[in-house]
């Protein structure tokens, strides 16, 4: 099978072999090194050394990340204090490490500045003394390609990996005493045991983290559950337990295994509204830009982040705690949240617009062909004065899905037997897209008298 099908490769056009096989090539990222392995006795005797000793930890590690954060910089630095030709000529303060000494300066105060140079420094200009202390700094953390000695490492500084300083992530309520208002501002205990907390992945922004603790509080007194993202209490008017959705959350829980900051949350909700994404384009987007095999994001993911960060968008403009039933499925979520916040389609915010593009004449029924007069005689039931229509929604989006390029290829060629281009590919492979449901329409009248109305189409 394998040989039949490599055979039908072999057929075809060299341009359709060349894209085929592309694809199979893996990526290919760029290389990092660890980060600088000094010991921090030894970093400590440089910066009391070279610095002064009020010198602040910020400041310090201010200047440390600048450098592993441009390794491309020090290389250039470093290899023009080299005179290897004899074109050349050797520059101790290079152009290059001048632009960055005026980057430094520019990020700091003048009381901060102060603090970069010892009471002993003589130097009168003190841009050209502070690159020296900079090269001696990246000589010290190793970020050179060249020793003091001017001995080449054999390769170029390659960038730097934070992987090994990362900060540790854990999830926890943002609250740090019980906010039950029958009960007393007390503090809250760490609710799971040791080996019963559960770990996550935690996506904030692009990043992806594993491994993460998620931790619960709770009150003894009132037995109210504290989370990162909700409150879970005990109703005693009719004893059921309801969940309290908090507006302030830090972290959002999206999925059995999954849990994402507000960033993220904030550009799905924004991604659906300025771009009119689907669940599954969005998906799409972030696991080609930014996800892997092991940290994709399924459209499951991205329509519960949508429905948690929109409801508590909405709840926290209207100064609003939502509380519903808890564990509620996440269809009956955006269902009674609607209920409660939906203000029967009204958007508030809008009531005081008006203007020549969003509000026109109230009509009981659509204009099919506006050009054709009515005929002589037609009784027209104009009705009462109605206001004039501020808005109408449209809410529905077919997205369908892609046709495997492979496929088309092989259609392309065992039916219409064309000859193509590269660009021609490249058209097909983007327009090729099949419809294949029609969703309900939504409309929705938005006016200061009119309800919101619901229609399938």
């Amino acid at each position: 099978m394998i040989w039949i099908g490599l055979a039908f490769i072999i057929q075809l056009p060299f341009v359709v072999q060349l894209l085929f096989w592309m694809a199979l090539v893996p990526p290919v990222y760029a290389s990092q090194r660890d980060f600088p392995n000094i010991s921090f006795q030894t970093f400590s005797l440089f910066i009391s050394s070279t610095f002064h000793s009020d010198i602040s930890l910020s400041t310090v590690l201010f200047l440390l990340f600048s450098l592993t954060e441009n390794t491309d910089l020090l290389n250039l630095h470093s290899r023009q204090q080299q005179q290897i030709y004899p074109s050349e000529r050797t520059i101790k303060y290079t152009g290059w490490m001048s632009s960055m000494v005026d980057a430094l300066l520019n990020q700091l105060d003048e009381d901060t500045i102060l603090h970069l140079f010892l009471k002993s420094d003589q130097e009168k200009d003190r841009a050209k003394l502070l690159g020296d202390k900079v090269h001696a700094m990246a000589q010290q953390l190793k970020l050179l390609p060249y020793t003091k000695f001017n001995q080449f490492k054999s390769k170029r500084v390659q960038p730097i990996s934070h992987d090994k300083i990362k900060p540790v992530r854990l999830i926890c309520p943002r609250t740090f005493t019980c906010t039950t208002a029958s009960c007393t501002p007390r503090s809250l205990i760490q609710f799971s045991r040791d080996r019963d907390i559960p770990r996550t992945k935690l996506i904030i922004g692009t990043t992806t983290y594993n491994e993460v603790p998620v931790l619960t509080g709770k009150c003894p007194t009132c037995d109210t559950h504290y989370t990162a993202d909700h409150e879970r209490f005990l109703d005693s008017d009719n004893a059921t337990w309801k969940r309290l959705y908090t507006n302030n959350a830090q972290y959002l829980k999206v999925g059995q295994n999954l849990w994402v900051d507000r960033s993220f949350s904030k550009a799905v909700m924004n991604g659906m509204f300025s771009f009119h994404a689907s669940s599954q384009a969005y998906a799409q987007f972030w696991n080609n830009s930014f996800g892997i095999t092991t940290n994709a994001i399924t459209l499951r993911h991205v329509w519960q982040t949508f429905v948690q960060e929109s409801i508590r968008t909405v709840a926290a403009a209207s100064s609003y705690s939502l509380e519903l039933l808890d564990n509620l499925p996440i269809s009956d979520v955006a269902e009674k949240a609607f209920d409660i916040l939906g203000q029967n389609g009204t958007i508030h915010a809008a009531i005081p617009h008006s203007c020549s593009e969003c509000a026109h004449p109230y009509k009981a029924t659509v204009d099919i062909n506006p050009l054709i007069p009515p005929v002589d005689g037609m009784d027209i039931d104009e009705g009462p004065p109605s206001a004039d229509i501020k808005m109408v929604v449209l809410d529905g989006i077919v997205m369908g899905p892609t046709v495997s390029l492979i496929i088309l290829i092989i259609y392309i060629y065992d039916h219409l037997q064309i000859k193509y281009s590269i660009v021609h590919m490249m058209i097909v492979q983007v327009h090729w897209q099949m419809h294949v449901e029609v969703p309900s329409v939504h409309i929705m009248k938005l006016s200061l008298e009119t309800d919101a109305v619901s229609v399938t189409a």
